[in-house]
């Protein structure tokens, strides 16, 4: 049984190191997360299922690869065996999946003259393009601070996205090139896809330019006018981590989309997470209420082992609401508003949303956003926009407060933007409530904008913050409606609260939910969206009652605005998880311990391996280096030395055979043996 086992795992190093780079054309991916001490006998039945290893993202987290001998077998192909077989050995194991689009870049805006040439999309060497100081409007207080020496120095901000094009003279300062990596096609091209006769594709090729350029793209400090302006911290490292391609599409009418396979977007945001400080991501999911457990569970090892303990700091577009990304304890949801501060054309109650920043350009009373575009085209473009930029802008400002606090936790960061965040002169300020604990909040909008000043003088004296605890209240929900009594011990001040249901809709239909805390605190979690009848889990975060004591009634209701029956859901569990700060009048330790478990059950399970960075290794790093020449080498040059010794080893022994000497027979023992032959 050891030779076994000695046996499988080397044959798993060999395959991880091999097999890796040998899967091409079409696939069916499969994502494992398996148990420990565990790994050579589930590689082992992958391998009898025609399977190999494509990639490793974290010590326990695989995906294996077969190629799919048509478009059929992909669609029809099921992991109901390798469930049956490895049932007991594996924690989840699902079929990758292709789930995003861009967060909306109104690409169905462009228009084409009768030269085919793209109009309104690019803007010509010329002073329209210049974004003139300040580049950012005073309210964010960005200008202010770039002038304090505050540029996002020393900060690492990953931009997860469909690439971005390493000789532009805008990013090429600020790329490192030893961070960023392909995680399509495994290897160091981070360029977007260009398809010079297709124009319209841009708002989609150039997504990651784009993006990069809002977060750290370089900044003239010698210049009063920025072309195509420049990156809320313009001295910010850059990691270009590629996880989605453009294809060429031809036909007429077709619009342009990104290929985004889920293992892709696990493994970037795994990637290299003691040295990389912020994962900005523009991309979310198509649908609400999605959730992924991969993703999910590599931003929880982010946010406990990321920064040597600090945690990564996930960035992601808050819509749509109940998607996966946003409503956990590990990410910062950011939204958007428009012109003056006004809500969106495209806008949704989310719960989730932390702040928000101006979509429609730097500068409050702006009407379109001037980016960054394909070195190819040699311009800007005014194509971008959304939560696509809020994000990547976001990323930029929370550098800023990295910069002059590195010690900052992802809590810490949370903290320092709700108690910056500000609703002075926008439009929406009169819609804004406020809390039992003073703090302003929007459905829409957060808590508001973010004022850098603040954020930045807030940082710089910050007290980290003591450990999160959480405590978890189930509760019976019997129609529509629920209300239970909270008594926590564990908990004073409430920082997020997630609601976790069981649920299933007579028909499929146009639902609301809202939970009110015991201070009257009303939270709409999401607004009139439709539900899917075949819905079953829903995870829902709201930050609304930030600051508030948990104490008293809860309730909870869910309704339709075109709906009148009684019941239009049947909850068969359900639960509320408080996170926040601990009590100052809990003394007893084994009531602190009682509480951190709950944490470490519900929410942040303690991860004794540590995985610091992917094994997609970037340019000229010697895992990869070893994978790919090394191990290879190696192992043909153990096999054929095996070889040798065999053969030299059998030829010795037939020529010892044929050379031993023959036994001497007496001429009595010849006569005794003829005399028993007869």
């Amino acid at each position: 049984m050891i030779f076994k086992n000695i046996v499988c795992g080397i044959l798993f190093v060999i395959s991880a190191c091999v097999n890796i780079n040998r899967i091409d054309g079409s696939l069916t991916k499969i994502i494992v997360k398996i148990h420990r001490g565990l790994i050579p006998l589930v590689e082992e039945t992958f391998h009898e299922s025609n399977f190999s290893l494509y990639r490793k993202i974290t010590d326990d987290i695989y995906v294996y690869a077969t190629k799919s001998s048509d478009d059929v077998f992909e669609e029809d192909f099921t992991t109901d065996d390798l469930q049956s077989k490895l049932n007991g050995k594996v924690d989840f194991l699902y079929k990758s999946y292709n789930l995003f689009r861009p967060s909306p870049v109104a690409a169905q805006a462009v228009s084409t003259g009768s030269g085919g040439e793209v109009r309104k999309i690019f803007l010509q060497v010329g002073e329209d393009y210049k974004i003139c100081s300040p580049v950012y409007d005073p309210m964010f207080g960005i200008d202010a601070a770039w002038q304090r020496n505050i540029t996002g120095k020393n900060v690492v901000i990953a931009i997860t996205d469909v690439g971005a094009n390493l000789d532009h003279p805008k990013l090429k300062p600020n790329i490192n090139n030893n961070l960023s990596w392909n995680f399509v096609d495994k290897n160091t091209n981070i360029a977007p896809e260009y398809f010079s006769s297709y124009k319209e594709s841009i708002p989609v090729t150039n997504h990651g330019n784009a993006c990069a350029g809002l977060a750290a793209g370089i900044r003239d400090s010698s210049a009063r006018c920025q072309p195509c302006g420049c990156g809320t911290a313009p001295d910010a490292s850059l990691a270009i981590l590629k996880v989605g391609k453009v294809p060429e599409q031809t036909k007429p009418g077709v619009g342009h989309h990104a290929i985004i396979n889920v293992e892709t977007l696990c493994a970037s945001l795994a990637h290299r997470i003691n040295d990389i400080d912020i994962y900005s991501n523009s991309w979310n999911f198509d649908i609400s209420f999605h959730n992924d457990k991969c993703v999910h569970g590599i931003m929880q090892k982010g946010y406990t082992e990321g920064r040597h303990g600090k945690g990564s700091i996930y960035v992601f577009p808050a819509d749509p609401p109940g998607n996966g990304f946003v409503n956990n304890i590990y990410t910062l949801a950011i939204g958007n508003m428009g012109t003056n501060g006004t809500l969106s054309n495209s806008y949704q109650v989310n719960s989730a949303v932390l702040v928000c920043m101006f979509s429609s350009g730097t500068r409050k009373s702006d009407t379109r956003l001037v980016v960054d575009v394909h070195i190819e085209r040699g311009s800007c473009s005014t194509e971008f926009g959304g939560q696509s930029a809020t994000c990547a802008m976001a990323a930029g400002v929370i550098a800023l407060a990295l910069q002059v606090n590195p010690s900052l936790k992802v809590r810490d960061i949370r903290y320092i933007m709700v108690k910056s965040a500000s609703t002075r002169d926008i439009a929406e300020e009169s819609s804004f409530k406020t809390n039992a604990a003073g703090y302003k909040y929007h459905n829409v909008l957060g808590f508001g904008y973010p004022d850098g000043n603040k954020m930045i003088s807030l940082a710089q004296n910050w007290t980290l913050l003591p450990p999160l605890r959480t405590d978890a209240i189930v509760f019976n929900m019997r129609g529509n409606n629920a209300s239970f009594p909270v008594h926590s011990t564990c908990i004073n001040k409430l920082e997020q609260v997630l609601i976790n249901m069981t649920v299933s809709f007579s028909k499929r239909t146009q639902v609301s939910m809202e939970v009110i805390s015991p201070h009257n605190t009303t939270s709409v979690l999401f607004y009139n969206i439709t539900i899917p009848k075949n819905l079953t889990q829903l995870t829902l975060l709201s930050n609304h009652f930030f600051g508030e004591t948990p104490n008293g009634d809860w309730m909870i209701k869910i309704y339709s605005l075109h709906e009148t029956q009684s019941a239009i859901a049947t909850v068969t569990s359900a639960q509320i998880q408080l996170h926040g700060t601990g009590t100052d009048f809990i003394s007893n330790a084994e009531n602190n311990d009682n509480c951190m478990q709950l944490v470490n059950d519900l929410n942040m399970p303690n991860v004794t391996r540590r995985a610091d960075e992917s094994t997609e290794s970037p340019a000229k790093s010697s895992k990869n280096y070893y994978c790919e020449i090394i191990i290879p080498l190696v192992f043909v040059f153990a096999c054929a030395v095996v070889v040798v010794v065999v053969v030299v080893g059998i030829y010795c022994y037939k020529t010892r055979q044929t050379r031993a000497p023959q036994p001497e027979i007496h001429e009595e023992e010849l006569k005794a043996l003829n005399t028993t032959q007869r």
